[in-house]
C-alpha cells in the first residue's frame, strides 16, 4: 500500500479537511506523486486495467482544497483556477507527444464523448469539451447487439 493512501481516503471524507494545513500538505506530496508517474489513477495488473479509487478520491481532494487564483498576464492569456493544480510550462522534454499511441484496454467499449461548458463566454460561444471515453467494457450482451446490427445492415 502507498503511504499517501490511508491519509488520502481520510481526507476524502472528511468534512473539515479543506481549511487544514495537513491537508494542504498531503495533497501537494500526492501531486508530486502523481506528476512524476509514482502514483497513477490506473494500473495494469495480471493483465487487467485497474482503477486506483484512492487516486481519484485525491484528486477530486485538490480541487476541493484548492482556493481561485488568478494566472497568466493583462497582455496575454489569463484565467483563473485552483491553486492546487498550478498552470506548468511544458517541453519537449516533458515528452507529452508519445512516440507510440495510447493504449486502449482490451474489450473497451471507447465512444466519442462531449461535454457543454456552463460557464462564461464558453457557455454563450456554445463551446464544448471533445474526448473518447471508455462507456464499458465488451460483454456477452454487447457482442450480440454488435452482431444484430452487423446482420440488420
Amino acid at each position: 500500500m502507498h503511504p499517501l493512501k490511508s491519509a488520502i481516503e481520510r481526507l476524502a471524507v472528511s468534512e473539515t479537511a479543506g481549511g487544514t494545513t495537513e491537508a494542504r500538505q498531503v495533497f501537494l506530496e500526492f501531486r508530486e506523486q502523481l506528476t512524476k508517474g509514482k502514483i497513477r489513477a490506473a494500473e495494469k495488473i495480471d493483465g487487467e486495467w485497474r482503477v486506483n479509487i484512492w487516486v481519484k478520491e485525491g484528486i477530486l481532494l485538490g480541487f476541493r482544497i484548492g482556493e481561485l487564483s488568478e494566472t497568466g498576464t493583462d497582455a496575454g492569456l489569463s484565467f483563473v483556477d485552483k491553486d492546487t493544480f498550478p498552470a506548468r510550462r511544458i517541453t519537449i522534454k516533458d515528452r507529452v507527444r508519445l512516440d507510440k499511441p495510447l493504449e486502449v484496454p482490451e474489450n473497451a467499449v471507447v465512444v466519442p464523448g462531449s461535454r457543454a461548458l456552463k460557464k462564461g463566454h464558453a457557455a454563450e460561444w456554445g463551446l464544448s469539451l471533445y474526448a473518447p471515453v471508455i462507456v464499458k467494457y465488451r460483454d456477452e450482451k454487447t457482442d450480440q447487439r454488435i452482431e444484430l446490427e452487423e446482420w440488420l445492415r
